[in-house]
């Protein structure tokens, strides 16, 4: 009878372990739901910082909608290649940045106004990235800093409008040390191959985007590999 009353009110106590008190109602909420709820406000919060960060490099594009005539110019040129059908004409510039340009000129858009495009989507996609990897590294208070930074940063701003390849490349670059920081996550488990091939596949990306990729990823993944043997 004692046994049968103890396991009850164990049973009873671990329930009551499974709730929380919410401090704005009094009502009892099931346990996790809190952290869900904060979960859920940080991701509310970093696409508002993502719409800001869109509308600042809008307003810039707006005020500055012009090609330039060196590389820029080069780029949208190499784009016409494509979309005419004549291929990749020259490697002076690597082809990845034209072949995206093309990609959208398809659509009806004219290659100057395409590379434009190109550049601040890729630019804005920057900023959710950067977060989540600073969050990984150093905890939301880092990531909100480097997010914002990303966001203000007057030369980040430049290169998200400007019809140049950086933007593209420092978002294939910045995936593909995050793919590489999950990848120590899960050293050991069969998801460890897919997050190693999913980064090389970003490297290159960076490496067709502009020729500094592969001294980027003979840099990284040696080092990784060494930390994820010592780990």
């Amino acid at each position: 009878m004692g046994t049968s009353q103890s396991s009850m009110t164990d049973v009873k106590e671990s329930r009551r372990g499974e709730q929380a008190i919410d401090a704005d109602g009094g009502k009892q909420i099931p346990a996790g739901a809190g952290e869900n709820r904060v979960r859920g406000r940080g991701m509310a919060l970093l696409g508002l910082l993502v719409l800001v960060g869109l509308a600042v490099r809008v307003i810039v594009l707006w005020h500055n909608p012009y090609i330039g005539v060196g590389d820029q110019g080069t780029y949208v040129h190499m784009a016409e290649d494509i979309l005419e059908g004549h291929g990749i004409r020259s490697l002076s510039f690597p082809p990845g940045f034209p072949a995206m340009i093309a990609l959208v000129g398809r659509l009806g858009v004219e290659p100057a106004l395409a590379g434009k495009l190109v550049d601040l989507v890729l630019g804005t996609m920057l900023i959710p990235l950067v977060w989540l990897i600073a969050a990984r590294m150093y905890g939301a208070p880092a990531a909100w800093y480097a997010g914002l930074l990303i966001v203000f940063h007057p030369v980040l701003i430049r290169r998200s409008t400007d019809g140049m390849s950086e933007g593209a490349f420092l978002l294939f670059l910045w995936l593909a040390i995050g793919l590489l920081l999950y990848s120590l996550d899960d050293s050991r488990g069969r998801r460890s191959v897919g997050w190693w091939i999913s980064a090389a596949v970003a490297f290159g990306a960076a490496y067709l985007t502009r020729r500094e990729g592969l001294v980027y990823c003979a840099l990284a993944l040696p080092a990784f590999a060494a930390a994820q043997r010592v780990g």
